[in-house]
């Protein structure tokens, strides 16, 4: 006697794994695109979205649009927006160095913060702002 051979069946397991091994692999293709495009594109920003950063108290947003913001502008008002930004990443990390005691570290970034707020006096409120929202951690 002969043996038939049966046909196997792809089981719904096998089909779930091929369906979600798709999937993983589309969302790692986008990912991959978004880190390409966050890389290698130049960003510009106009001076709304400092505003916008500065008038809602937004640092972290004013602090990363400063970092991506590839246009050299001369406007006085974005240049301080930067110093601003300079600030409250000095005062974060004087605040860090403080907590960890590291003394040495924390009067660097404390002469950072000490130089925006000579560079900048207009912007004295954001300075306090700053101190306080942080002081709060």
């Amino acid at each position: 006697m002969k043996r038939i051979k049966a046909k196997k069946k792809f089981s719904f397991f096998t089909l779930a794994v091929l369906l979600l091994s798709l999937v993983l692999v589309s969302r790692a293709a986008s990912c991959i695109e978004d880190l390409r495009y966050g890389f290698f594109y130049s960003t510009s920003y106009s001076a709304q979205d400092y505003q916008y950063a500065l008038q809602y108290k937004e640092y972290p947003y004013l602090n990363r649009i400063c970092r991506r913001d590839t246009s050299s502008s001369s406007d006085p008002f974005i240049q301080a927006c930067h110093g601003i930004s300079d600030y409250y990443e000095a005062a974060i990390l004087y605040h860090a160095y403080d907590k960890a005691k590291n003394n040495a570290a924390a009067q660097t970034e404390l002469q950072r913060m000490n130089a925006c707020e000579a560079s900048y006096p207009d912007y004295e409120e954001y300075f306090r702002d700053i101190n306080q929202l942080l002081a709060s951690y």
